[in-house]
């Protein structure tokens, strides 16, 4: 695997732009801890998400293609999911539990996939 330098800066502020766009999304929520943690949840799902889907150069393209595509599935799973949850849920555990499980899925099918690579 190989990290391209470009990629990883655009996708990093398209992350920082995303956990934005969350907070002012939520920016009617009764309580500024809610607020924070929607946007941070935003960052930390498109950053990892976007990092394993274009800056990264795989050995195979064969894997490569595939974790690219597993990774976008996901980064749009997880949006939807937090912006569904932006609405719906007013607790911070509860989000923390959601996003949580997600994502941990997310990086288990992640790491089978680079393993079937070596």
């Amino acid at each position: 695997m190989k990290l391209n330098l470009f990629p990883f800066i655009i996708s990093s502020l398209i992350s920082l732009l995303i956990s934005f766009l969350f907070f002012v999304i939520n920016a009617e929520t009764l309580s500024k801890s809610m607020q924070y943690a929607y946007s941070i949840s935003a960052f930390i799902i498109s950053f990892s998400t976007l990092t394993f889907a274009f800056p990264i150069q795989y050995k195979s393209s064969r894997i490569g293609v595939n974790i690219k595509l597993v990774s976008f599935i996901f980064f749009l799973v997880l949006i939807v999911s937090n912006f569904l949850l932006s609405f719906f849920l007013f607790s911070i555990n509860w989000l923390l539990i959601i996003i949580g499980m997600e994502l941990l899925v997310f990086f288990l099918i992640i790491y089978y996939l680079i393993k079937t690579e070596q």
